[in-house]
């Protein structure tokens, strides 16, 4: 078991879901890291396995004339083509055919689950990908596939099959069947077609240089592999088919660019699915970086969240604290009442004005409602901060434990002491006892409710009090006379205020506010403590995956360089070769290539790498699918800001200015661009920063872009 799983797990079982729902996550991230790695493992293996054979794959719509145009190419028997039958080829077949594998492949229609998969590991396999399309059936749709094929740069041909009817009447008017105009609009089409699909899907596709060779697939098969012609008739047959223009261009495809091709077709599908696990890496790590900031929020969020609570609950308590306020005010005329006899049963006069009962309700009803609000924040702070914590919130209330006496000794009734005095004697006992029948009644009928332990409490308390006071003033007016009338209402007034402010702030207010401090305190460190353990594995997994996407940027970079320069080796005389040391590359299949040399001698390089009238780089160009390259000299010195400016081409910085922070081994050197536009530090960035990534990882540093701060 892993410390991320050992923390999660002692959450214990209240949290246990939350624990569950994480090692999820992590542990699917995990997994489908693993399985994209895997994956370009087998691909990588199979690559190997095929580089002795230039793989041909045949792609297009149903009944395009796909395997019409595979039984002429290798001089089959008919049994692949379909008579008029829809989706007649099912399967993946790949024929060999002089040194070369050319693949077969369902129409768009016809591919199901399992031969699409099929179908896509050819595709990758592939090292040159010819569509077929017919002249009747000419659709955006189809060049839309064209771009999902071009997505992994694959070298492309396009084959538009010319239908006749019957090879006679080709045969016999071979121009009337390939008219220029109507060849010229379908041309037209398809590489406007191209530029809308490759505009729309973001792809770099110089449209105007694939090649779209017109022919007529059935006349070609016919002149083939047709055994009951004389060998002058397949001979013209096969010219008027223009089948042999089709067989040129392969050949000298395969002649010109083979070993390129060849060379850099298990790099392309290794840097594709490089890129493609980077790019889902990117994608979970930005994700988790937003958790990892939402968490943050969520922890400082939590702190300021039970602040509110706890300032909230204790406003409802004052509603209990202003009873008691009003009572306080209330003694001094309660007690001249019961100092002139005002008061038949003083007793029950004060026990009226106390309200127990009433106060029981309030610290009841203000607890349910603390309660509720904790429990309904909490949960809309787990709801917002996606934290799946419950709040297990009870009604329990800390049962009053402090022996708070009640001491009214000197109390006099002086008026009245005869009278008071055998009346007190006759109804103290009474009215103490019915108190604490009382409490205890409540308190059975409420064993379930903690609320009810409090307000057993209270009311024990007060039958105590009133008790101890009627018997006191009793024994106290049969001693006293007149004079001691007013002595006795100071005391009176004393210690019913005394006795107030006790039951008011040690029995009621206190207890009420240790619980809701309590409560409050226990939700807010189950929610910190869960927090805390997801921040610090998000961390962790944050860690892990930059540098695990920097390791995935140094290999694709690596295989880069070696591809560059083998590249350079088939594009450039050797004179040239002598002149240049390619120093470093950064790559983005369909976004553009950085190539950083250096001169041998210490002159400029970039001239022979671009070449006489820049035919050196339109090769390499042209063997990386027209992606666009730029060129960036390294200098004998440090690191300077032109060479920054031209590493961040396409974006133009001439007025840029740019410091320059050294790093040492263990940091980065840091570049600082201060740009003067926003447009151009959007050219700096490039599309999802690509350019910028590419630039760091070239110039091995890190860059910063800034603008100018808006007027407000």
């Amino acid at each position: 078991m892993t410390r991320m799983e050992k923390q999660l797990a002692s959450l214990g079982n209240r949290h246990r879901k939350l624990a569950c729902d994480l090692q999820t996550i992590f542990e699917t991230r995990r997994q489908s890291v693993h399985a994209c790695w895997e994956e370009w493992s087998t691909l990588f293996e199979q690559r190997r396995q095929d580089l002795d054979h230039f793989s041909i794959m045949l792609f297009g719509r149903t009944m395009a004339g796909k395997s019409t145009t595979l039984e002429a190419l290798v001089g089959g028997d008919g049994s692949r083509i379909g008579q008029g039958i829809p989706d007649f080829t099912r399967n993946i077949d790949a024929v060999e055919w002089e040194g070369l594998r050319v693949v077969d492949t369902p129409g768009i229609e016809g591919f199901s689950p399992e031969t699409l998969n099929v179908a896509e590991s050819f595709m990758d396999r592939a090292d040159l990908v010819v569509f077929v399309i017919s002249d009747d059936h000419i659709e955006p749709r189809l060049l839309e596939e064209l771009v999902a094929i071009l997505n992994r740069r694959k070298p492309l041909l396009i084959l538009l099959n010319v239908k006749v009817g019957n090879w006679q009447r080709l045969l016999r008017n071979p121009d009337r069947a390939f008219r220029q105009d109507e060849i010229g609009g379908h041309t037209r089409r398809i590489r406007g077609y191209l530029k809308q699909a490759a505009k729309s899907e973001n792809v770099s596709l110089d449209a105007d240089s694939v090649s779209i060779l017109p022919y007529c697939a059935e006349a070609a098969n016919v002149a083939r592999n047709a055994h009951d012609l004389d060998d002058d008739t397949r001979c013209l047959l096969l010219q008027a088919s223009r089948f042999p223009d089709v067989l040129g261009v392969l050949l000298r495809t395969v002649a010109e660019r083979g070993v390129g091709i060849r060379m850099l077709a298990a790099y392309e599908s290794f840097m594709a699915n490089l890129e493609q696990i980077e790019d889902g890496l990117r994608f979970e790590l930005a994700a988790v970086a937003a958790q990892a900031r939402t968490i943050q929020r969520g922890r400082n969020g939590c702190r300021k969240l039970f602040t509110e609570l706890e300032r909230d609950g204790r406003r409802q308590f004052r509603a209990v604290e202003d009873h008691f306020h009003t009572l306080d005010v209330e003694i001094d005329a309660f007690a001249d009442n019961v100092i002139d006899r005002h008061f038949a049963d003083p007793q029950t006069q004060w026990e009226t004005r106390l309200d127990l009962p009433g106060v029981q309700r309030s610290v009841r009803r203000i607890s349910e409602q603390c309660v509720a609000e904790i429990r309904r924040r909490t949960e809309d702070f787990q709801r917002r901060a996606a934290v799946d914590l419950r709040l297990a919130a009870d009604l329990a209330i800390e049962e009053c434990s402090l022996d708070v006496s009640v001491d009214l000794e000197g109390l006099a009734w002086a008026d009245s002491k005869k009278w008071l005095g055998k009346w007190g004697k006759v109804l103290g006992a009474p009215v103490g006892g019915m108190a604490a029948g009382v409490a205890a009644g409540w308190a059975i009928a409420n064993w379930w409710n903690p609320t009810g332990w409090v307000a057993a409490g209270l009311v024990m308390l007060v039958g105590g009090m009133t008790t101890m006071g009627i018997g006191t003033v009793a024994q106290v007016c049969q001693e006293s006379g007149r004079n001691d009338i007013e002595r006795e209402r100071s005391k009176l007034r004393r210690r019913l205020r005394e006795q107030l402010a006790t039951i008011r702030d040690e029995q009621v207010l206190e207890p009420a506010l240790r619980w809701l401090n309590g409560e409050i305190a226990k939700v807010e460190a189950n929610i910190e403590k869960g927090l805390v353990v997801l921040g610090r594995e998000t961390g962790d997994f944050l860690k892990a995956g930059d540098r695990f996407v920097t390791a995935l940027e140094t290999t694709r970079n690596a295989a880069a360089l070696h591809s560059i320069k083998a590249l350079l080796a088939l594009s450039l005389p050797t004179r040239a070769l002598d002149e240049i040391q390619v120093v470093a590359v950064a790559r983005r299949m369909n976004y553009r290539t950085k190539i950083a040399v250096r001169g041998t001698r210490g002159q400029s390089a970039t001239g022979h790498l671009i070449g006489r009238e820049g035919k050196a780089i339109r090769d390499v160009r042209r063997h990386l699918s027209g992606q666009s390259v730029d060129v960036v000299e390294f200098g004998p010195g440090p690191l300077g800001a032109d060479t920054v400016r031209a590493a961040l081409l396409p974006a133009r910085l001439g007025s840029a200015r740019i410091d320059i922070q050294a790093g040492d081994r263990r940091q980065l050197p840091v570049v600082t661009v201060h740009v003067a536009s926003s447009d151009e530090a959007r050219f700096a960035f490039g599309k999802r920063k690509w350019n910028l990534r590419l630039a760091e990882a070239l110039l091995e540093c890190r860059i910063v872009i800034t603008t100018p701060a808006r007027k407000r």
